[in-house]
């Protein structure tokens, strides 16, 4: 099932971004977590999630374990004459999917 995301999901998804980024880091080389303290980085990672309201959070979940999402900026464009409001939708991040 695919969904907006609600508070409730905020600490699985500082989860799988924290276990993604170590995959990385396994995977490909890459230096995302060398010194950083994962419950930190789960704590703010919950906090930007409450504050941030520029993303709309999309999420697939699967016997009520998130298994993907994807975060979409909304882009209001310029108004024409013939449309009173439109929005244009950027993929920000995803993972899983």
């Amino acid at each position: 099932m695919i969904r907006l995301v609600e508070e409730k999901d905020f600490l699985q998804l500082a989860h799988m971004r924290w276990e993604h980024k170590k995959e990385d880091d396994a995977t490909y080389g890459e230096d995302n977590i060398t010194g950083i303290d994962g419950y930190e980085f789960i704590d703010e990672y919950v906090n930007f999630l409450k504050t941030e309201s520029v993303y709309k959070i999309f999420i697939m979940e699967k016997n009520e374990q998130i298994i993907a999402a994807m975060f979409v900026t909304m882009i209001r464009k310029v108004p024409k004459p013939n449309k009173k409001e439109s929005y244009g939708i950027f993929p920000k991040g995803k993972y899983g999917f």
